[in-house]
């Protein structure tokens, strides 16, 4: 009986492993005073060891604005990839992509850079009868390795 539990729990450990997430997500809530609101995530994904003492790690933050009816509008999203040793992290490249679901709003420019540990871009979106919405948004990385 022993040896049946034993190998079942292995086997329940084993399945344990596998089933562990690839990314880690960690999300926040901005409301404005005129009730639309944006919701961030962090999307953090699997950090890769190179044959150096640097490792990397790559990360999405998803910016989402809603209405205040609650529809969503838009959404930016900035990609950084970095490098870190435990002693200093480095931004190697940023990029961003957006998506638009309510046909109002535009896309008017936008870009996306780097600058020490921080990947950090810019997106300006335009509606023919609101304001424009002038999205900063940055993704940076501590020395051992987490995204903020």
């Amino acid at each position: 009986m022993k040896r049946i539990t034993s190998a079942l729990l292995a086997v329940v450990l084993l399945a344990c492993l596998f089933c562990v997430p690839a990314s880690a997500s960690y999300q926040t809530v901005t409301y404005f005073p005129d009730g639309s609101y944006c919701i961030t995530t962090i999307h953090v994904y699997d950090v890769v060891q190179t044959k150096s003492a640097r490792s990397v790690v790559e990360g999405d933050k998803d910016s989402a604005y809603f209405n205040a009816s609650g529809d969503i509008l838009f959404t930016l999203t900035l990609h950084g990839t970095f490098t870190y040793d435990g002693n200093i992290a480095l931004a190697t490249s940023a990029d961003y992509d957006y998506d638009i679901y309510d046909t109002l709003w535009s896309l008017d420019n936008g870009r996306a850079w780097c600058a020490g540990a921080t990947a950090l871009a810019e997106a300006t979106f335009s509606h023919p009868l609101l304001s424009d919405v002038v999205i900063n948004t940055s993704l940076s990385c501590s020395p051992d390795g987490h995204l903020f």
